[in-house]
């Protein structure tokens, strides 16, 4: 049995933009279908090439600011986001097991290290770690200044 394309009665999840909900500037959805559910679920929103141009453009636009603010600040940030993220972790695993039909136990995993993953990188930032590297004179002096460099692009599969 052939599915549809299109599902006027799900949601649609929309791009996220510049903090906002946005829909695709070519208007393309897509289906996101369920194996253990055997069914399509929700429909997504597609980003053409001129979205993601002006994702990053915003994100490059953040990242002047983004810079400029302190670890301290970042590190708490991080740590409110991720105490945010476990307040809604049945929520993040619902969404996982609908999307991917994993078993929620996977999910489960995957949400709970993530947390962890979020609270390592909050506490990193005001730290220092690493070697310094070594200079080819004894009387040498070698600094290492930390410094953004700016946006990262992840997609997760």
């Amino acid at each position: 049995m052939a599915l549809p394309l299109y599902d006027a009665g799900l949601e649609t999840v929309p791009l996220w933009i510049d903090g906002a909900d946005a829909a695709s500037s070519q208007g393309y959805t897509f289906p996101v279908y369920s194996a253990k559910q055997q069914k399509n679920v929700f429909m997504a929103q597609s980003a053409s090439t001129d979205d993601a141009a002006q994702t990053a453009d915003v994100a490059l636009k953040a990242f002047s600011s983004w810079k400029r603010t302190s670890a301290s600040h970042r590190r708490d940030l991080l740590l409110r986001a991720a105490d945010i993220f476990e307040r809604r972790k049945p929520e993040a695993i619902w969404i996982q097991v609908e999307e991917t039909s994993c078993e929620p136990s996977w999910a489960g995993f995957n949400v709970g290290y993530g947390l962890t993953v979020m609270r390592e990188i909050a506490a990193r930032i005001t730290s220092v770690f690493g070697e310094m590297p070594r200079t080819d004179s004894e009387a040498g002096l070698c600094l290492v200044f930390k410094e953004p460099i700016g946006p990262s692009l992840l997609i997760a599969p």
